[in-house]
């Protein structure tokens, strides 16, 4: 947590505060212009360097989420995401903590002492509120209410990634009908690696050079990655025009 200290904005919600940013000024068919990234990334931070690590990659429900933060300014989104992710971690222990009194709140303090836990929270990631969303899941699961708990897993979509083997699990453990929620099929497909390395592959390829700044700018629309990332998963010979 020092880093923080030292630096509010050096972690990767700055990524996504740049995204809303853009998203604001120029649209969301924007988020992805690296032009735009690096000019907004160079006021915010005039003396850290620009490089492949500080490019917004997610898909666009994360900036979604992290929009109405951003009214607070760049260090007010950054402290307000944490004290959700510290809220998110006693959530996630209140819900799926074993045991009863003095030995449940261990596992409360133990979390707060591990080091992937405070790295995690060091950068300001999204791992804490996944955290959440899977323990209330599971909960939900427990309790017989698969598709209230598969609408809760959808929330995942901010971060898929960190799901990738879950609905393995899940149909694995008989619990198919947690899948079978819209919104959880849609995170499962934005979790998938097909889907993940087509949105990559579209986002690095230049589609204009930059008249102001002689600069390659790399720039999607959210409607273009759906569609190619369909073309990918179904096998079609040829790309969509």
């Amino acid at each position: 947590m020092l880093p923080l200290r030292a630096d509010p904005l050096a972690n990767d919600l700055t990524q996504v505060y740049i995204a809303v940013s853009i998203a604001r000024d120029h649209g969301w068919s924007h988020i992805y212009s690296l032009v735009l990234q690096q000019d907004l990334f160079e006021r915010l931070r005039p003396h850290a360097v620009w490089n492949d690590g500080a490019w917004f990659t997610p898909a666009p429900p994360y900036a979604w989420l992290v929009f109405p933060l951003t009214l607070l300014g760049a260090a007010g989104a950054v402290y307000s995401w944490l004290a959700i992710s510290l809220l998110s971690l006693v959530a996630a222990w209140w819900v799926a903590a074993p045991g009863q009194g003095r030995a449940r709140v261990l596992w409360l303090l133990g979390a707060l002492a591990w080091y992937p836990v405070l790295y995690g929270l060091s950068l300001v990631q999204p791992g804490l509120v996944m955290t959440a969303i899977a323990a209330v899941a599971w909960r939900l699961g427990e309790s017989r209410r698969p598709f209230l708990a598969g609408a809760v897993l959808g929330l995942s979509v901010i971060k898929p990634q960190l799901v990738l083997v879950l609905p393995v699990v899940l149909l694995t453990a008989g619990r198919w009908r947690i899948l079978r929620s819209p919104i959880s099929r849609a995170a499962s497909r934005m979790s998938s690696p097909g889907e993940r390395v087509t949105s990559c592959r579209v986002i690095t390829s230049p589609t204009r050079i930059s008249a102001k700044s002689g600069r390659r700018d790399y720039r999607i629309t959210w409607r273009r990655w759906r569609i190619r990332a369909k073309w990918r998963t179904t096998g079609t010979s040829r790309s969509p025009t």
